[in-house]
């Protein structure tokens, strides 16, 4: 790692400068600034300069500003305590022009400085995407929506509509016990839906939901006939095994009738996804957890049946929010285009799309042609999609 130079640092190629807070980033972006439009000859125009909210815009665009014009009066002879503006007016890397040529070009630039690109990560997208609408793709006159939550909200609706409303909604019991809404889903939802690369584990897309679902009415009848054939024996593993904690969130032994009566009740019925939140004192996992520390824990085969049943059922309510998020990015596209709109994160996205699309080449060159050097401020906030 090398200390920066600001008049010596390369302007081409890639450079990565790191600093604390208040060590002087925005300095050294104005100084940059000034030597691209010196010694690379460029317009305000064509220097992007990106950062992350639309204060530090405003906070770089005036700091900009306000450098040309400092180094205006320096050029002019104004004298300075500034080491930078000192080197560059006397050209002392020997890349700019003569003194007069340099002052032509700031003053050009500070007359032109309205024109400046320097805009936060949203704002360059969407320049991107407006000054290049053929080859993104883009609709001219698509209204930006900075609360993406109604109409986000309206998809899940649907969603919850189609999956609990009908004759036959088998999770909905178990669902709302485990708190869900349609708040908690389109909450969820939004989450993972604005980063394109994000990968989500596990990968269920392939999973067979049918299958799925065999596999827990399957396990569901293991467990109502073993509990029928081996109830008395269970009942009595969990009521007198010295193994066991007596502990109020364990097997105390007062509370043990109602989670007898609680299987009961879970396997004379014929839905395998309402498991009382107790079931898994009837699972192996549940059994090791509610043993004494030092005690071992009993075994049986129900307490085995009992963990596939509430793995399987763990399983289909992930499946259950893999469809939410193939259902959002299915219907959420649609209901923007009938409705002529993008969110901020589309910004993004939606330029990400276009450069690795059929047309992107011609875009990127696009964009290369328009800027020829690009500032970015606050690197270390720039996620993947923002990065590609």
């Amino acid at each position: 790692m090398k200390e920066l130079e600001h008049l010596h640092v390369e302007l081409s190629g890639s450079n990565l400068i790191e600093a604390s807070a208040g060590t002087g980033k925005t300095y050294a972006i104005a100084c940059l600034y000034l030597r691209h439009l010196i010694e690379k000859e460029l317009t305000p125009d064509q220097i992007l300069v990106v950062t992350f909210t639309e204060a530090a815009t405003e906070e770089l665009r005036g700091r900009i500003r306000g450098r040309i014009s400092e180094a205006l009066d320096v050029f002019a002879g104004k004298h300075t305590d500034d080491p930078f503006l000192r080197g560059l007016s006397e050209n002392v890397n020997g890349s700019g022009p003569e003194k007069a040529a340099s002052m032509d070009l700031l003053d050009r630039a500070i007359k032109s400085f309205d024109t400046a690109s320097i805009f936060t990560i949203h704002g360059f997208c969407l320049r991107a995407l407006q000054d290049n609408a053929f080859e993104s793709g883009s609709l001219f006159d698509t209204e930006l929506i900075t609360d993406p939550s109604t109409l986000l909200q309206q998809v899940v609706d649907d969603f919850w509509r189609m999956k609990f409303f009908g004759d036959q909604a088998p999770l909905l019991k178990a669902a709302l016990r485990k708190g869900y809404s349609p708040d908690s889903f389109a909450a969820f939802a939004r989450k993972l839906l604005d980063n394109p690369k994000m990968k989500i584990l596990p990968d269920l897309g392939s999973r067979d939901r049918a299958g799925v679902h065999r596999d827990c009415l399957e396990a569901f009848e293991q467990v109502r006939k073993q509990w029928k054939e081996c109830r008395e024996k269970v009942v009595d593993i969990l009521e007198n095994d010295k193994g066991l904690s007596r502990s109020e969130k364990a097997y105390k032994l007062d509370v043990l009738p109602e989670l007898f009566d609680g299987m009961d009740s879970f396997t004379s019925a014929d839905n395998p996804y309402d498991l009382s939140s107790d079931f898994s004192k009837f699972c192996t996992s549940g059994i090791l957890e509610g043993k004494k520390p030092k005690g071992a824990a009993p075994e049986h085969p129900f307490f085995d049946t009992c963990e596939r049943l509430q793995k399987l059922v763990e399983e289909r309510f992930l499946l259950l929010k893999w469809e939410l998020l193939e259902f959002c990015r299915e219907r959420l596209p649609l209901r923007k285009r009938e409705a002529n709109i993008r969110f901020f994160s589309d910004l993004l996205n939606d330029l990400y799309a276009a450069l690795n699309g059929d047309t992107g080449d011609g875009l990127a060159e696009c964009l290369r042609g328009k800027y020829r050097a690009a500032l970015i401020d606050e690197f270390q906030d720039t996620d993947p999609v923002q990065y590609d």
